[in-house]
């Protein structure tokens, strides 16, 4: 029996131990040395080898004798709209992400949510959804255990909110909230104590872009403000627990997401091409550090460090590689010598090449500017010279290097430009260089010519006037017509008529139910004349002003039409038309009862006036500007979708907001005290109010296109007319 019982003695000794034959303390010394990608097989061993890789000693172990490997969790949308996890090793010599299963159902259909790593567990934290607002709720992920569970939750309910970790703790800060939440707090979340605490201070902004930790402090970035023309921004300083205004010079160029690598602040700028840009603490000073092809960075992107690596992981999980230590092997970036970014910036380039300021150019060129710099409508230099005539301007820049056959959005090449104004000089010298036009004879087509006998402009009657002119109520070959007169004032200028002239030519194209018809310019007038279908029944500002506040399902039918239109001009091949100035004004109704766009593209013609170079203009009404028009920055197609989230707010409402106030006081306050129009519970359904905020994000780039903006109002509307909860999608958030 004895004999039995030692036998049994030193099986259960020998079970208890990690490695049969070794002490436990040797046995760890070996394991935690098995790479990070083998841990799976190591659970399934033993249970004493799974309990260990599960515990906190094997985590701290690892850490303390810097043995951890570090993996990217990424969250994103799937073609479901719904939210998914993945995890990549870097390592690894073939890319590969991994999808995580077993997400919490509660939160796969929402947006704005938080997503940050502490120790060894993720958190998913806060949020909302189409039928929920922001909420508490706060989800844990054990990377050694595989599974999800509920953490503790927030002391505040937020989405779009920044979540940093600093000191041991993570951070939740600004976002939007419940009506209850304080739009200036922050909650800190202890994991000792598994807890959180709120705090609260007026200088955290709500809307929140990008945040980084820099030198032991949070930086969070808010867009644009009175304080800086570019860029606002506040940072936290954990000694005192208070936040501060930022360095201006430092957030001047954080334009785009950032990352910090070995106490160096580095951005993505995708302003202009796709670089990546260092902050030079010691000179005060933003450097590029190296450039990288449009082609492989797909927006919206995050950068995370890992070592000296910065890995850019953009839309569809591509993923580019950039090594600090290696820039010459960088993979998919193309090695360019750090240089100063100009005070008066690289744009200076376009400028004086427009204006035909041969000093200017060779200035920004011993800068070495590059000679194929180009604005947002990807307009070159050469580009801007060939369509303006200046012979010496085209000159040097082919000699330094121009790209002949450089090609804008539109198609059009420097030879397209200097064909369209009749420069046949610059035309010799672009063809000499191998310069092509693509877009050929199409660019010439006049528009269709009425004759100005056929329509009686003596006896037309006043029906309308606009910002760019009178429009009159004509019959043409016995039809009620529209004739819309543009004002001498932009119509006297000769490139701005040839370029309308060009733009209606486009125009006569255009076919769909949801824009109103161009019929022809009338020739031989002496004024600027062109004709447009005759919608009897007034514009959308006509039909609020008579009747007030529309229902929902009008509201919703009318937002429709508009947005159908609007995405017939956006989806336009193959260059999107961008409206610039939609408003209630601008949306006539037909006798149908059906809605249709006019004027897009009018604010455009307008800009041509001004002389010499301009990377934006104040185009617009006021009420319905995009802010980042307002502040005169680059825009895009977004700002349609701005003006167009305030007209359906004026429907559900009746009227404009803040109509005591200016325009462009209105105006101001949205683009710098990012100022928005309330949305009472009552009046607007849950789903506008969620799709409207949206749409009037300050980020243009997390505004929906028109195109996902009807899949949202066709299902709201289909739940209006049978009553029935909307199932809402999520947002992607890549970190």
């Amino acid at each position: 029996m004895e004999g039995g019982s030692e036998r049994t003695n030193q099986i259960e000794e020998s079970q208890a131990q990690l490695l049969c034959g070794l002490p436990d303390d040797i046995a760890l010394f070996c394991l935690a040395r098995v790479p990070r990608k083998y841990r799976t097989v190591l659970k399934c061993v033993c249970r004493s080898w799974r309990d260990l890789l599960c515990s906190e000693e094997w985590h701290a172990y690892r850490s303390k004798h810097n043995l951890s490997e570090t993996w990217i969790y990424a969250l994103c949308r799937d073609k479901y709209e719904q939210i998914c996890c993945y995890v990549l090793d870097p390592d690894l010599p073939r890319r590969c992400w991994k999808l995580i299963q077993g997400l919490p159902p509660g939160c796969l259909k929402r947006k704005g949510m938080g997503f940050e790593a502490l120790g060894k567990k993720l958190y998913l934290l806060g949020g909302c959804g189409w039928l929920e607002d922001a909420t508490d709720e706060a989800y844990c992920y054990d990377v050694s255990r595989n599974s999800w569970r509920e953490a503790a939750s927030l002391s505040t309910a937020r989405c779009y909110f920044a979540c940093e970790v600093l000191d041991g703790k993570i951070y939740a800060i600004g976002g939007l909230g419940s009506k209850s939440s304080d739009p200036h707090s922050w909650d800190t979340f202890d994991p000792h104590k598994n807890s959180w605490e709120s705090h609260s201070d007026t200088n955290v902004v709500p809307d929140v872009e990008d945040s980084t930790v820099l030198d032991g402090k949070i930086y969070i970035r808010c867009g644009a403000s009175a304080v800086s023309s570019h860029v606002y921004a506040v940072l936290y300083e954990p000694s005192n627990g208070t936040w501060q205004h930022a360095d201006a010079d430092m957030v001047s160029g954080w334009r785009g997401p950032a990352v910090v690598v070995d106490g160096v602040l580095y951005v993505l700028d995708q302003s202009s091409g796709t670089r990546l840009m260092m902050w030079q603490k010691d000179k005060r000073d933003w450097v590029a550090v190296g450039r990288l092809s449009p082609l492989l960075t797909r927006p919206p992107c995050r950068l995370v460090a890992i070592g000296k690596r910065i890995f850019i992981i953009g839309k569809g999980l591509s993923t580019v590689v950039f090594d600090i230590e290696k820039t010459v092997n960088m993979e998919g970036v193309m090695r360019m010598h750090p240089q100063t970014i100009d005070s008066e910036g690289p744009y200076r380039l376009l400028y004086c090449s427009s204006k035909g300021d041969k000093t200017g150019v060779m200035q920004e060129l011993e800068k070495h500017v590059e000679p194929n710099l180009a604005d947002y409508d990807k307009r070159t230099a050469l580009h801007l010279a060939s369509c303006e005539g200046c012979t010496e301007i085209v000159v040097l820049l082919l000699e330094k290097g121009a790209d002949v056959n450089s090609v804008d959005r539109w198609g059009r090449t420097p030879l397209s430009d200097a064909r369209s104004f009749g420069h046949e000089d610059i035309c010799k010298i672009l063809e000499s260089r191998g310069g092509i036009d693509p877009v050929g004879l199409d660019s010439q087509t006049p528009c269709y010519e009425i004759d100005y006998n056929e329509v009686g402009m003596d006896g037309a009657t006043l029906i309308g006037e606009g910002a760019y002119g009178e429009v009159y109520l004509v019959k043409w070959r016995g039809t009620e017509v529209a004739a819309k007169t543009i004002r001498s004032s932009i119509a006297s200028n000769q490139k701005v008529k040839h370029t309308f002239l060009k733009e209606l030519g486009l125009w006569q194209k255009l076919r769909h139910p949801n824009i109103v018809q161009f019929l022809g310019v009338l020739k031989h007038s002496d004024r600027l004349i062109f004709l447009t279908e005759y919608l009897r029944n007034g514009s959308l500002y006509d039909i609020l002003k008579k009747k007030g506040r529309l229902d929902s399902q009008t509201a919703v039918s009318y937002a429709l039409d508009i947005a159908r239109g609007m995405n017939y001009l956006h989806q336009h091949k193959p260059h999107a038309i961008i409206h610039r100035d939609l408003t209630p004004r601008n949306v006539l109704q037909d006798e149908s009862g059906h809605l249709k766009v006019t004027d897009f593209g009018l604010s455009k013609i307008a800009q041509e006036k001004d002389a010499g170079y301009k990377m934006t203009g104040g185009t617009g009404s006021y009420r319905y500007m995009a802010p980042e028009v307002y502040r005169r920055e680059s825009y895009g197609k977004s700002v349609d979708v701005f003006s167009f989230a305030l007209i359906v707010h004026e429907m559900f409402q009746g009227g404009p907001s803040n109509r005591a106030e200016l325009p462009e006081q209105v105006a101001d306050k949205r683009a710098y005290e990012d100022s928005r129009p309330s949305l009472s519970s009552i009046l607007y359904p849950e789903p506008i109010k969620m799709l409207l905020r949206e749409c009037w994000h300050r980020n243009p780039e997390c505004r929906p296109t028109f195109e996902e903006i009807i899949l949202r109002l066709e299902n709201i509307e289909d739940n209006l007319r049978h009553e029935r909860p909307i199932i809402g999608c999520c947002g992607c958030i890549i970190l």
